[in-house]
């Protein structure tokens, strides 16, 4: 039902390429992140063409189109040609104009349908009262500080490391581990990079960030285990914060 409603406005006159192209195009809403989460999918004879901009696919598109795949291996998916967005802000603008783009999202708005919560993770961060999203960080709430995750092996992140293994937080943490990627930072949210700009070799383009101090936690447990990092589990929320993991099945 909710795709037909989607659907209902191209009806009568159908959905051409042009229109593709148009909605691929559509200026973004300022507060999407980089306004590049458009994916173009064309499915011809079997076969997957992708088109998009910005610098590689995040975690979200990877996970639609290993879905796609995989219904590929067992049954056919008919030659189509769509927009796909998955970020969690919506398009509205996009929407508004009644361009043919699929939408999923957590936020309901926006004329959107639900991301399935089996299909993501929680983008989630507590700490003390205060709630967090993965992009922003309100200003008048207080700092915890933390150790961040990211490429390099840089003296500032060695010592970084050392201070926390010192004060017995990672006892055991053998301080030669593959590419040492730790440094001091005053900020707790992961901080989303493009790869090619801040870390070129960087395979995720996330600079996680280990919450070892205060109450603070993370739920971005795939994108650590994704880009091969430790998840260490330091201690258990309460009852009311608890949130359910669920993984990808490319993972």
């Amino acid at each position: 039902e909710i795709v037909q409603a989607e659907l209902e406005p191209f009806v009568e006159h159908g959905i051409d390429e042009q229109l593709v192209q148009r909605a691929f195009d559509a200026p973004r809403l300022r507060k999407a992140h980089k306004g590049d989460d458009f994916i173009r999918i064309r499915s011809v004879d079997g076969r997957l063409f992708i088109a998009k901009r910005g610098f590689c696919l995040n975690y979200r598109h990877r996970a639609y189109l290993e879905g796609l795949l995989e219904i590929m291996r067992t049954s056919t998916l008919p030659d189509v040609d769509f927009v796909m967005s998955v970020n969690d802000n919506p398009p509205c603008e996009a929407t508004r104009e009644r361009l043919p783009i699929g939408t999923f999202s957590k936020r309901r708005g926006c004329e959107s349908f639900v991301l399935p919560c089996w299909s993501m993770m929680h983008d989630m961060y507590r700490g003390r009262t205060s709630t967090y999203s993965y992009h922003k960080l309100r200003p008048t709430s207080p700092r915890i500080r933390g150790l961040s995750w990211g490429l390099g092996n840089g003296p500032t992140r060695k010592k970084a490391l050392q201070r926390v293994v010192n004060r017995g937080l990672l006892v055991g943490l053998p301080l030669h581990i593959t590419n040492q990627i730790y440094k001091d930072s005053s900020l707790w949210f992961d901080n989303r990079q493009k790869p090619g700009v801040a870390n070129e070799s960087h395979p995720c383009g996330y600079t996680h960030l280990a919450h070892m101090e205060g109450v603070a936690y993370s739920m971005r447990l795939k994108n650590v285990v994704l880009c091969g990092a430790l998840a260490v589990w330091v201690d258990k929320p309460s009852e009311t914060q608890l949130y359910r993991e669920y993984w990808y099945r490319f993972l």
